[in-house]
């Protein structure tokens, strides 16, 4: 805030003390006679709270202040309604067509359109890496955005970002001030964060939360009121949101293979016919490939565009082989960030070491799906840990719903299984039988 606003806030919450004992009335007294809370007085009181020309009006009656308090009120409000004027249009470029997610956005719409007495209304959107949630968000943001009169703010919390540690939650919350005009602010993130409340209390917008690295990042960012909408993508499952009953979950899988075949043609018909059945037959083949994921299905349409001369049959091998991670990460040598690999080892980074050694694990064995007898025996450690590594897995989405590891994050584990033991019980890993889920 500014400072003239300050000191007129200031002198405001002196004037009502000052009144309220002049007339020999305690703040429950006063709050009764004005039709409001002894903790509503107190705010106002202590200048943490502006009053409302309502508020002021009821209390004027009580306190015989002929008018001078709803002036002053006026006045503070007055002063205060410039930094109302920010309207914040913060929303990433749209993209040309998303593919396959029509139930998605039906999902999305549903979430955030249920009527709420007071709680805000939170949606989160989790899912592997590579998976699209990002992209999904930011398309329904942009169909939508005309139903928020206050703006659109997004805020990138960078909890899964190549090369970045995980947002700091009290600059987040600053940042969110700041593009709403309020640039006077607290220390203390539990400050900063109340602030916060305050302010989006008195608007309707919705607050777009990219990559989450957990509940504790977010919940400093969450308005207090249902004005505001707040949609929030990470790959880890936010769980204590979801059983607190304040976020409705939207768990985003890969593509159908009808959806992805559909999406990898769409990508390529500029640059090549693709008519043949043995065309067809290689499209298929390379879907799978990518494990029907859209980051891996547009770094194959990278490799295939840069080699017009190629026939699409030539290309399968070195999209669906053992060196096909290399190959969809070396199409994204311009971006790093969208690398496989790398948006691959942000997820890796954030296991605990028994979680990270399970991985490799997978990466050595001979089958793809795994339940907690077969970690436990693969990591020679008691079944409530091999439990808890395994949760984590799936937590983080490094495992399908079913316990199974996708042929991409296996041929990454492969590639981790020859670092180091993070510990000195774990034994390298070995071959083993699993338990075949699928």
């Amino acid at each position: 805030m500014h400072a003239t606003s300050q000191t007129q806030t200031t002198n405001l919450g002196e004037f009502v003390r000052e009144h309220r004992e002049r007339n020999n009335l305690s703040q429950g007294e006063l709050a009764r006679q004005a039709y409001c809370t002894r903790g509503t007085v107190s705010y106002v009181e202590k200048n943490r709270r502006r009053l409302s020309l309502k508020l002021a009006t009821s209390m004027d009656e009580v306190l015989h202040t002929g008018g001078e308090l709803v002036k002053r009120a006026h006045q503070s409000l007055t002063q205060a309604r410039p930094q109302r004027l920010h309207r914040p249009e913060q929303l990433p470029a749209d993209i040309a067509e998303l593919y396959g997610r029509d139930e998605s956005l039906a999902r999305l719409s549903e979430s955030l359109s249920a009527t709420r007495d007071t709680a805000p209304a939170i949606t989160t959107v989790e899912g592997p890496a590579g998976v699209g949630k990002s992209a999904l968000v930011v398309h329904w943001a942009h169909q939508h955005a005309q139903h928020y009169p206050d703006g659109v703010i997004t805020a990138h919390l960078g909890g899964h970002t190549p090369g970045h540690t995980p947002a700091d939650p009290g600059d987040v919350v600053a940042d969110i001030l700041g593009d709403l005009g309020i640039t006077d602010l607290p220390e203390s993130t539990p400050a900063r964060s109340r602030l916060l409340r305050t302010v989006l209390a008195e608007r309707h917008l919705l607050l777009l939360l990219d990559d989450a690295v957990d509940s504790d990042q977010v919940q400093p960012l969450l308005p207090g009121t249902s004005s505001c909408h707040v949609l929030i993508t990470s790959r880890r499952r936010l769980t204590r949101l979801s059983l607190r009953g304040s976020a409705t979950r939207i768990p985003l899988a890969p593509l159908s293979a009808a959806e992805a075949g559909h999406m990898l043609s769409n990508l390529l018909t500029p640059h090549r016919s693709l008519d043949g059945a043995d065309d067809q037959h290689a499209l298929a083949r390379i879907v799978d490939g990518c494990d029907r994921l859209p980051l891996a299905l547009c770094a194959a349409a990278e490799v295939i565009t840069t080699h017009p001369g190629r026939e699409l049959s030539q290309l399968v091998e070195p999209l669906t082989g053992p060196r096909r991670l290399h190959v969809l990460t070396t199409a994204a040598a311009g971006d790093p960030q969208s690398a496989l690999r790398a948006t691959l080892a942000a997820s890796y980074q954030h296991l605990t070491p028994l979680a990270a050694r399970l991985l490799q694990h997978l990466g050595a064995a001979d089958h793809t799906c795994i339940d907690a007898v077969t970690a436990r025996n693969l990591l020679d450690v008691p079944l409530e840990q091999a439990e808890t590594a395994l949760a984590e897995l799936l937590a983080e989405h490094l495992l399908t719903p079913e316990a199974c590891c996708p042929s991409l994050v296996r041929l990454f584990a492969a590639e981790r299984a020859q670092d180091p033991p993070a510990e000195p019980h774990i034994l390298p890993p070995r071959r083993a039988v699993l338990t075949d889920h699928s």
